[in-house]
């Protein structure tokens, strides 16, 4: 009998890890635009369809994205909710910072999107901006573990630097008042590096880390930006995590299919578990 016990302890142990483990991607799909070609979103949408069937992440955080193409991805993604709406009207008009989650292991509990400007509750440029930005959250419970989390998905202003360090800023306050106490993600093209001041911010007030530099397993080149395969950008696209979460890998996907480009940005994703 005891000879039994051990291995049938280590079996619950892993089966354990197992049932808390899941994935998170962040994924900048690039808008619609013909003049992209050969790479322009027509004949990009399959080689994304085939890689989401592929990594079938649990959540899932998009940028660059327009109505049509939320469409395309609420027609693939089946089994997944989403949240978010357009960041011009707050409706449908513009980019989408759309999540989505995996109903089969998470249920929504709440959800919002705030803009990143002065008036964050209503459609707003925000202080040297080129664009109005937005974050959208979702407030889930893991129906494996029973645990509640937070997930948060942005763009950052790829021209004002006022405005993502601003952006950084209100996007802790947010996280502070409304996730103070549980696990958070936070997924997002940032469009800024680890170095820059609006990374660090974020990575300096005690509630997030960087899942690409708190793991030994890390995959892929350090580039999210590429230009389709143009320019070697370094990484600007993060899934940073509480330190309620343990990051098991981060991986960057690089690879083409079927000689296509996914984006002009790689995804990145990371498999999680909890820390406590």
């Amino acid at each position: 009998m005891k000879k039994l016990f051990l291995p049938l302890l280590c079996m619950t142990a892993i089966c354990t890890v197992q049932a808390q483990t899941f994935t998170a991607m962040t994924y900048n799909i690039r808008y619609d635009t013909k003049s992209d070609a050969p790479f322009h979103w027509d004949a990009r949408k399959k080689a994304a369809a085939v890689m989401l069937k592929k990594e079938k992440p649990s959540l899932l955080g998009l940028q660059e994205a327009l109505i049509h193409q939320v469409q395309f991805f609420d027609s693939i993604l089946y089994d997944y909710g989403r949240v978010g709406v357009g960041r011009d009207d707050g409706k449908s008009a513009g980019e989408f910072s759309a999540l989505y989650y995996d109903r089969t292991r998470f249920e929504l509990l709440d959800s919002a999107t705030f803009w990143l400007s002065d008036t964050p509750s209503r459609p707003s440029m925000g202080w040297d901006a080129a664009c109005k930005r937005v974050v959208s959250w979702a407030k889930l419970k893991d129906k494996k573990s029973g645990k509640v989390l937070f997930a948060f998905n942005t763009h950052f202003d790829h021209k004002g630097k006022e405005a993502r360090m601003n952006s950084a800023k209100l996007l802790v306050e947010h996280i502070k008042s409304t996730a103070s106490g549980y696990p958070v993600i936070v997924s997002g093209d940032l469009n800024a590096t680890v170095e820059d001041a609006p990374i660090q911010y974020l990575l300096n007030q005690g509630i997030l880390k960087n899942s690409r530099d708190c793991t030994d397993t890390r995959k892929g080149p350090d580039i999210t930006y590429h230009d389709y395969g143009r320019v070697q950008g370094g990484v600007i696209d993060y899934i940073l995590v509480s330190p309620e979460l343990k990051v098991v890998e981060n991986k960057i996907l690089d690879a083409p299919i079927d000689g296509m480009f996914l984006s002009d940005h790689n995804p990145v994703k990371v498999k999680l578990n909890y820390e406590k």
